[in-house]
């Protein structure tokens, strides 16, 4: 592994997979190209693109594509819209989401019915993303190299497994996911790692 904590070959792998997808690493492009501060593209699309990949299946319908970035100066919601509408502007067809996760704090209570701290950096939101295989950012300045941010490495991404992340998630809402999201009918070998509340 490299001093990121990122097994290189997976790491690489990786890149591979994201690169065959010329949707998103224009994706990608568009999204450098709002200097955003401490962004990155993350969650659920990179998971559903490498799991398509590892089970040979059709492409997952893109429900949402996760743009977080980290802004401690303006934690509005109408400027997570405002870069929203750029984006639709800049890439149409593409269902973006923008959150600064400089505010998640303010309002996590209300959607999710309890409190967390705050975040310190967009390395430390990626590290609270709902499961362990959606912890991963892709990121890069605008016409250089593509940095991965994935602070509990890559392997439950390589092996299908989907774990709550307990940083941020509780068992009551991780098994909510679980119900909805209906894993296991788009991905035939995946694993789900159940738990229960005590």
């Amino acid at each position: 592994m490299d001093k990121t904590g990122i097994d290189s070959q997976q790491e690489k792998r990786l890149l591979k997979i994201l690169k065959s997808h010329s949707w998103f690493m224009n994706a990608l492009e568009t999204v450098s190209k709002l200097k955003l501060p401490q962004w990155c593209i993350g969650a659920g699309v990179i998971r559903s693109i490498v799991f398509d990949y590892l089970e040979n299946v059709p492409a997952t319908p893109i429900r949402d594509v996760d743009v977080a970035y980290f802004n401690s100066k303006d934690t509005s919601y109408e400027t997570d819209k405002m870069y929203e509408s750029k984006l639709k502007e800049l890439m149409p067809g593409i269902p973006w989401e923008v959150t600064n996760q400089a505010g998640v704090h303010l309002w996590y209570h209300k959607k999710f019915g309890y409190k967390v701290d705050p975040l310190k950096n967009i390395d430390d939101a990626v590290s609270t993303f709902p499961e362990t295989c959606t912890c991963i950012g892709i990121t890069k300045t605008e016409g250089r190299d593509i940095t991965i941010i994935a602070p509990y490495g890559l392997d439950d991404l390589f092996n299908l497994i989907i774990r709550r992340n307990p940083k941020r998630i509780d068992i009551k809402t991780y098994n909510k996911r679980i119900k909805e999201k209906q894993y296991q009918k788009r991905w035939k070998n995946v694993k789900i790692i159940y738990e229960t509340a005590e």
